[in-house]
């Protein structure tokens, strides 16, 4: 087990570093060593995702929850990877899932306020639910992710003044930490809401 555990370490780094193919390899050596190792499943299904591959990651994120039916970033992480497929419905339950797991799980309540406030399948979209979910993801972690999802969801209720305001402030947090090779990914947002 405790060559597994080591494996497993390397594999984090090795995903840290976006070495995806060598971090799979590193979590499938992980799972060779502990075939129960659900975390291991997870970060692969990680790696899977990163390069797209969400067939497999989706795989490796059921089979982490077959092992611990209870484990919130897995429910988090498939819900990604089926938003990526346009699986929404299936996407919201798990992000649904998780929060309901972990009520304190910042990007579980990014992730599901982001679809229900960007979707473009009118069956999902929800703008006051989408304020309420990112509003909490604020209150827990007020960072530029946090404050780029409120803004969208102020933007579909149509709140365009607090969308900007919003916006702005997320811009600012990155000036303020030296981050200004991250601005140009915000822009676009708040060009849109103007």
């Amino acid at each position: 087990p405790l060559q597994g555990t080591f494996v497993f370490n390397i594999g984090v780094t090795l995903l840290n570093l976006q070495r995806y193919e060598e971090a799979i390899q590193a979590f499938s050596t992980a799972i060779e060593i502990i075939p129960r190792d659900y975390q291991a499943y997870n970060y692969r299904g990680v790696a899977w995702a990163l390069k797209r591959n969400y067939d497999k990651a989706l795989a490796d994120y059921n089979k982490a929850l077959e092992i611990r039916p209870r484990y919130a970033e897995a429910y988090n992480n498939r819900g990604f990877a089926r938003t990526q497929k346009g699986d929404l419905r299936n996407a919201l339950n798990d992000y649904t899932r998780a929060l309901k797991i972990n009520p304190f799980f910042v990007d579980a309540y990014n992730n599901k306020a982001w679809v229900l406030a960007t979707c473009a399948d009118r069956r999902y979209r929800d703008g006051g639910q989408a304020v309420r979910l990112a509003q909490k993801a604020v209150e827990l972690k007020p960072d530029v992710v946090s404050l780029d999802t409120l803004a969208a969801a102020y933007a579909a209720v149509g709140n365009f003044d607090a969308a900007v305001d919003t916006q702005k402030q997320a811009i600012q947090k990155l000036l303020l930490a030296d981050r200004n090779s991250e601005v140009p990914k915000y822009l676009p947002h708040l060009n849109a809401y103007k």
